[in-house]
């Protein structure tokens, strides 16, 4: 069955939220407030912490948001709760807090970290998912996480994030022509610098196709190539 992906045209997606890095740090509740009080959807990436909790956070390593010389993978929610973002009040959240937070107000666009234990990951964050009484999606640049998600969970929208550089003609035409196929997204998400290729247009025509990550006053640039938006301040 086709899913309905009408309420992505011309979505707005905070992307970590709204946050400035200044008072409010990105991956927060606070930044999570702020789209919602703008009526925008919520880009929001989650990881797998060493005693199984799922943390909100996009870096592999502490050290740039909290200055804690350690890869998140090897810490305990113990061990960094009470850790504050940059030099801000606001802290490191669960996934759980977030979906209680959020609680249906607006698009949750939740992108899943890589990494060794991905499928841990996935069987942690199903049942929360299951459970939640809002709309989401899962997204991913890891193809195998994607699969997983189309096996365990088929009516999940799902979709395949994309990062192409110049003159990477064949790993697009390895997605456009094969990975499509095999892991059938309902939606792909492209970077900007890529996204007004001729291939990438063409794939509009069967799925819905994002762009990250783009400024306010960037959008009317973009948006007759993409049907929707990633965004920062």
């Amino acid at each position: 069955m086709k899913k309905d992906l009408s309420f992505l045209n011309q979505m707005k997606i905070a992307h970590r939220g709204w946050f400035d890095q200044k008072t409010i740090a990105e991956n927060s509740k606070e930044a999570f407030q702020c789209a919602i009080h703008k009526n925008m959807g919520i880009e929001l990436d989650i990881q797998l912490l060493k005693d199984d909790t799922l943390v909100v956070f996009h870096d592999d390593h502490l050290k740039r948001m909290t200055g804690y010389n350690k890869y998140l993978c090897d810490c305990t929610w113990t061990e960094i709760k009470n850790l504050h973002l940059l030099n801000t009040s606001c802290k490191i959240p669960t996934l759980e807090e977030v979906l209680d937070q959020v609680h249906g107000q607006v698009l949750l666009d939740i992108e899943i970290k890589t990494g060794n234990r991905y499928k841990k990951l996935i069987q942690k964050l199903i049942p929360l998912l299951d459970s939640y009484q809002g709309k989401f999606m899962i997204k991913s640049f890891d193809f195998r996480i994607i699969y997983q998600i189309k096996k365990l969970r088929p009516q999940y929208i799902r979709g395949l994030l994309v990062l192409l550089k110049q003159n990477e003609k064949m790993k697009q035409f390895f997605i456009q022509h094969f990975l499509l196929a095999f892991l059938k997204p309902d939606f792909l998400a492209y970077n900007k610098a890529s996204i007004k290729k001729k291939s990438i247009q063409a794939l509009r025509k069967k799925r819905k196709v994002l762009v990250w990550t783009l400024h306010e006053k960037e959008i009317k640039k973009y948006q007759d190539v993409a049907d929707g938006y990633i965004m920062e301040r």
